[in-house]
């Protein structure tokens, strides 16, 4: 069922600009995929219904700066759960435009509303409505057939965020409709608030691991076996170490837990005056004084003694009414009195049940304000821990690198020195041996080529291992980047919150509160 309602003018002279751009430059960060455009729509939505119920309690009278008006010529189309809370019923007088205000009835009088016989009978000048079979029904009926003047509208607060044009709010938008203009910028404070929050938790994600880098120890090749005339040559050939590299793990971050809890709202009664007190009624003494029998007696008969004699029955009857009179109206008084008495009664038991109220509300944005340091102390306590952590793991990580190396660079110092010495020596032996036969010198050829593809093997292990050292480096750059992502994205959340905060407290602030009740006494 598609209902009719009032479309809202724009402006059609400044250039609009989407809540996506301002966002972004409130924020800081590009929306796009992390958050994405459906995401960020979400948390502009949710905005708009948080500030919606928030006004609702904290100004009402306010609140029909947030509705949407529903138009109707039946009392079957309005469902009261499609429309949100209503705030005012209103129907044409039976001329075109001509709205007249609606009172409210409970569903036990729809049957008295259409008897014109009724006090209680409902016409197009004093219409009714009430709540019933889901519906809104407005009486007199509104009119399908008729072709002008008997219309119906419904003003409800809006509960599904739209643009003016009636489509569900995007952050591609640049207006919300049904909503006071003034409020917008408390919206965008929510989105880009709910958008640092999500990239501050997303940040807790630690860097890709290391890159995979093997180091292989090279195998020593063998010293071929030449007969004992050729070659006497016995030593050992020196063999290189690699040192062992031992890297503490990476810390693990977990997710930001709040423990305090948010104060519960207060219940705020509906401060109306219960009365119910009958309001006194004079009751009119009767008298009917006989002056046709005295005419009688003075103008047929004229008889003076007989007029005289009915003149004082009369003059009898007379003073009994006027002493009737002034009974009842005793009576009278005394009841008013005490019905004023007890008027004034409720209405004070009705102001000191709004002053309740209002002690109710300051307690609660008392317990607010504590539980926003609360929150404020654990993100700090969080933020500390997580920051002295992750500096403990990077001097170990630094620490550990520095170390492999300098244990690197010893054993390959006494490698090339051990090396160099046997390899005198065997240059010593093989000169002393005066080799003869061509075989056993390839084979010594194939042993100085092996040697030599040893020895750089060796070198490409140190350049593998200074490879993994500037991979460390980059990984702490990259631990250390995501530090500064959260500190970023926190500071700009906890600004932009205290806005958001503060206009909020400006709305309630005592003499606003009290302007407000004011306003809503008169």
């Amino acid at each position: 069922m598609s209902l009719e309602y009032e479309e809202l003018g724009g402006d059609n002279f400044a250039t609009p600009v989407s809540f996506k751009t301002k966002i972004e430059a409130l924020t800081g960060v590009t929306i796009s995929s992390d958050p994405t455009e459906d995401q960020a729509s979400i948390y502009l939505r949710d905005g708009v219904l948080e500030i919606t119920n928030r006004m609702k309690e904290l100004a009402p009278e306010d609140t029909f700066q947030f509705t949407k008006a529903y138009i109707t010529s039946s009392n079957t189309e309005i469902n009261k759960f499609d429309v949100g809370r209503v705030v005012n019923v209103v129907r044409e007088s039976g001329t075109s435009n001509d709205w007249r205000a609606c009172r409210f009835i409970s569903p036990d009088l729809k049957s008295r509303v259409t008897d014109k016989s009724s006090i209680h009978y409902a016409s197009a000048f004093n219409p009714v409505y009430t709540l019933d079979n889901k519906v809104i029904e407005i009486f007199p009926v509104p009119n399908r057939l008729s072709t002008t003047g008997n219309r119906g509208k419904v003003y409800a607060v809006n509960q599904f965020p739209e643009n003016s044009e009636g489509r569900q709010l995007t952050v591609l938008h640049d207006d919300i409709g049904w909503f006071p203009q003034n409020k917008v910028f408390l919206v965008l404070l929510y989105a880009s608030i709910k958008v640092l929050d999500k990239l501050v938790s997303a940040a807790h994600s630690m860097p890709s691991a290391l890159s995979s880098i093997t180091l292989r120890t090279p195998v020593l090749p063998a010293v071929p076996t030449l007969s004992s005339n050729s070659l006497s040559f016995s030593q050992s050939a020196p063999t290189y170490e690699t040192p062992v590299l031992a890297l503490d793990a990476a810390p693990s971050i977990s997710d930001l837990s709040i423990s305090a809890l948010p104060p519960v709202p207060p219940s705020i009664s509906d401060n109306s005056i219960s009365f119910t007190t009958t309001a006194p009624t004079y009751v009119q003494p009767a008298v009917a004084p006989d002056f046709s029998d005295a005419n009688t007696w003075l103008n047929t008969e004229e008889d003076s003694e007989m007029v005289a004699s009915r003149m004082q029955v009369i003059g009898g009857q007379i003073q009994e009414y006027q002493q009737n009179m002034q009974n009842n109206l005793n009576t009278f008084n005394k009841e008013n009195a005490e019905y004023q008495a007890e008027l004034q009664r409720s209405i004070q038991n009705a102001q000191l049940s709004a002053g309740d109220d209002n002690q109710a509300i300051q307690k609660y944005q008392a317990e607010l304000s504590v539980y926003t340091a609360n929150v404020n102390k654990e993100v700090q306590e969080y933020t500390q821990n997580f920051q002295k952590e992750l500096q403990l793991w990077q001097i170990n990580r630094t620490t550990s690198t520095q170390k492999y190396s300098a244990d690197l660079q010893n054993n390959l110092n006494l490698f090339n020195k051990e090396n160099a010495q046997y390899q005198i020596e065997f240059q010593k032996a093989v000169q002393n041996a005066q080799l003869s036969s061509k075989d056993e010198d390839q084979t010594i050829q194939k042993y100085q080529a092996e040697l030599s593809a040893y020895s750089a093997e060796v070198n490409r292990e140190v350049q593998e291992v200074s490879k993994l050292s500037a991979e460390t480096q980059k990984y702490s750059a990259e631990v250390q980047k995501v530090k500064m992502d959260i500190d970023l994205y926190h500071q700009r959340s906890m600004k932009l919150q205290q806005q958001y905060d503060a206009a909020f407290q400006f709305m309630v602030s005592p003499d606003r509160a009290q302007k407000a009740q004011q306003k809503r006494r008169q």
